[in-house]
């Protein structure tokens, strides 16, 4: 293709599909579907490496002091508000023909720091979350990010806005209680019972992939809701 056909909005090429945001350049769907839509994929595939003990990239190792942690997670954090820009309702709310509108990802970036806040404090993650496991017909990642939406879906922008402000605080307070150590400890401590993935890896490995490497991954999709 040439430059130009990228910039063609995505109505020339799908004409009978009926979206809001179809008169957008085709290019925004041609970054989000390759290598836009990889990088939050590499992290959920290097998440699992490290479980089973693979060595992660150099420019991807993990944390090994709290200080550290805090430092990333604040940096990511900082970049996924500037790619949120102004939080008015309708900028919330509004169907932005993704599936999910910009609320709809605050909620589930919100959800996940529950989560893993409620692991490191010794209590159910899924829980935190606002989910019964027992509910869900197959427990995977899917299925929860699916229970998440169904939870948050259609609350008021203020509500959501609320949600947002208090999981990072909730996490902040959790983070900052935690020793250099605690970081390398297995999962299997946190969460003995826990039998749906492999759990000898070190916990960090989920507290990075549903913290600041979470917010990497929804900032580039945020970027194109905002």
């Amino acid at each position: 293709m040439t430059p130009e056909q990228l910039q063609l909005p995505y109505r020339h090429y799908q004409p009978a599909e009926q979206r809001p945001d179809a008169d957008e350049p085709v290019i925004n769907w041609v970054i989000g579907d390759t290598y836009g839509h990889y990088e939050g994929h590499r992290l959920w595939i290097e998440q699992a490496l490290a479980a089973r003990g693979w060595p992660l990239a150099e420019d991807e190792a993990l944390p090994t002091t709290v200080l550290d942690l805090q430092v990333r997670i604040a940096a990511e954090w900082t970049m996924l508000a500037d790619a949120l820009g102004d939080l008015a309702a309708a900028d919330i709310t509004t169907d932005r023909g993704e599936g999910w509108n910009l609320g709809d990802h605050l909620a589930h970036v919100a959800a996940w720091e529950l989560g893993i806040s409620g692991l490191l404090s010794g209590a159910s993650r899924w829980r935190s979350m606002g989910i019964e496991p027992a509910d869900l017909a197959e427990q995977n990642v899917d299925t929860i990010n699916a229970a998440v939406l169904d939870l948050h879906r259609g609350k008021p922008a203020p509500e959501v806005i609320a949600l947002r402000e208090r999981a990072h605080r909730r996490l902040l307070d959790v983070i900052a209680g935690l020793r250099d150590a605690d970081l390398s400890r297995p999962y299997r401590d946190f969460d003995p019972e826990e039998s749906r993935f492999p759990t000898d890896g070190p916990v960090v490995i989920w507290i990075a992939a549903d913290t600041y490497q979470h917010y990497r991954d929804h900032r580039r999709w945020l970027a194109r809701l905002s």
